[in-house]
């Protein structure tokens, strides 16, 4: 069983449930920054002692990079290049932080249902531009039942 626990960038709050000891928690405020929520969230789970962390950033972040187009690049480096430094910032800190983590950088989100057709895995090259958001968190919940995703940053895509 999984524990859904809503959060907020703003505070710190996470609660350990001793009973199901296994938690998700969904990060649904960016008004404060990526960086700043996240290391909200792992002060407060390194506090309470949960210890499994799955962070959801953006493909190009981090080594993946290369796998971009060179038009792709252009795009980061000028149009999003904040919101890509304060993804990069927000994943040094999930790097750094001593929980079990793993790093899910999609292609572009969009809103369609789930297909569970897509691949992921370090540093891979999309297949396409979007990725419906119904397939990041199937792979979300997937993560948190495989060990070997611990450590690692995953670029998914269909």
């Amino acid at each position: 069983m999984v524990k859904v626990v809503f959060h907020s960038a703003r505070d710190s709050l996470v609660q350990r449930d001793r009973s199901a000891n296994r938690f998700l928690v969904l990060e649904h405020d960016v008004q404060v920054g990526r960086t700043t929520g996240t290391a909200n969230m792992i002060s407060s789970m390194q506090k309470h002692q949960v210890t499994r962390l799955v962070v959801v950033t953006a493909m190009g972040v981090g080594e993946s990079w290369d796998t971009l187009s060179w038009m792709n690049k252009l795009f980061f480096a000028t149009l999003l290049k904040s919101a890509r430094d304060d993804h990069e910032t927000q994943e040094t800190a999930v790097k750094e932080s001593g929980v079990d983590w793993t790093i899910i950088r999609p292609s572009g989100l969009q809103d369609s249902p789930r297909t569970g057709v897509y691949d992921y895995g370090e540093n891979i090259k999309a297949k396409n531009s979007t990725i419906a958001r119904a397939d990041v968190a199937d792979l979300i919940l997937k993560t948190l039942e495989d060990a070997r995703l611990i450590g690692q940053a995953v670029t998914v895509t269909n």
